[in-house]
């Protein structure tokens, strides 16, 4: 009201919209970065407003907004250049945090209020050469509802699971198979790794994976052995601390592909060189699988997982490859040797990869 008094018009810049006389939307853009528990950090928007003198001689046009919940202030560019300024003081005293949207992963900051700074009102009434009268002024309720393009994993467990069929040329460890602490070995016979943590890309407004960055790390492992305990091999191994190379890595780089990562130790496979020590690495495909967003958890069912040929990559093929055949040819009894050591069949139909990851 005493802007429209004043003579001063307001409109908004696309993409920002006007949905009502006196309301404005901006769209958030990429860039930013909160917390999403309390919706501590920097938003970024598109779009912008245009102030208008009343002839229309003049027009004060400020972009790209930023409203930093840190320094609670919102900023602003000015015109053409690249010169920002603090126009707003966000006031959070009685405002809510939420979480809302799809699986409840967004974060909504409700009924906060906005202020015209000093400064701000200086750069307005320097503009249109008189002053307005806006310091201190409140230009009413401010509602931010944010939804992530990367969620941040605090935990969870990821289960590779036999496949229906024992038929097939995949990797089929057919001896003794344990788990190594804390990844567990459940009644079925599927692998059950803790998540550690890690992040995970979203499509904007779907709940699918993006390629580009997205990454589980997990603890524990899979100790795989022969009839008599030889030969032996260890997947994942005991934690060095560092976890983007502990136990099983999840990288997914495409959003229909990605691969299941773990450093394989034994003594019987040859070390790698200069090539680092051989890697199992089950390589996924995302494209049938189920993905969603469900009560705060990332939710993946039915990715499938294949082994490539040779499975692990060293120096020496030969050894690797004979080490493969003799852990792959070793028969697939009907029962497991002992209740701590059940079978493991991944056949040709592939192994099916299932994530429960809780998000932050």
């Amino acid at each position: 009201r005493l802007l429209a008094d004043a003579g001063v018009g307001i409109s908004p810049i696309p993409p920002a919209s006007s949905p009502a006389r006196t309301q404005f939307g901006f769209p958030i853009a990429p860039g930013g970065g909160i917390n999403p528990r309390s919706g501590v950090g920097v938003y970024r928007h598109r779009g912008g407003l245009a102030i208008r003198s009343a002839d229309s001689s003049r027009t004060l046009r400020l972009r790209r907004f930023v409203a930093d919940t840190r320094t609670r202030t919102l900023s602003g560019q000015v015109g053409s250049t690249n010169a920002r300024v603090a126009f707003g003081r966000i006031g959070l005293a009685n405002s809510k945090v939420l979480r809302r949207g799809p699986g409840g992963v967004s974060t909504w900051i409700v009924r906060a209020t906005l202020r015209i700074t000093p400064t701000g009102a200086a750069a307005i009434d320097q503009f249109f050469g008189r002053d307005l009268g806006l310091a201190g002024l409140e230009l009413g309720r401010i509602d931010i509802r944010s939804t992530p393009a990367e969620v941040i994993i605090d935990g969870g467990t990821t289960t590779l699971m036999p496949p229906a069929s024992a038929d097939g040329s995949l990797a089929r460890p057919g001896g003794l198979a344990k788990a190594i602490p804390p990844a567990r070995l459940n009644e079925k016979g599927a692998l059950q790794l803790p998540i550690l943590g890690g992040g995970w890309l979203l499509v904007p407004q779907r709940a699918l994976p993006q390629g580009g960055g997205s990454a589980l790390f997990h603890s524990g492992g899979l100790s795989l052995a022969g009839p008599g305990g030889s030969p032996r091999i260890e997947l994942g191994g005991a934690p060095t601390g560092d976890p983007t190379r502990d136990g099983f890595q999840l990288y997914e780089f495409t959003p229909r592909n990605g691969d299941l990562i773990a450093a394989a130790a034994s003594p019987d496979l040859p070390a790698g060189g200069s090539a680092g020590d051989p890697v199992f690495d089950l390589a996924l495909d995302f494209s049938q699988a189920k993905t969603g967003l469900s009560g705060g958890m990332l939710v993946i069912n039915n990715a499938v997982g294949n082994l490539p040929n040779p499975v692990f990559d060293t120096e020496d093929d030969d050894k690797a490859d004979q080490l493969v055949r003799d852990l792959l040819d070793v028969p697939i009894g009907p029962e497991p040797v002992d209740e701590d050591s059940p079978k493991v069949d991944v056949s040709g139909d592939g192994a099916t990869l299932r994530i429960k990851a809780q998000v932050r």
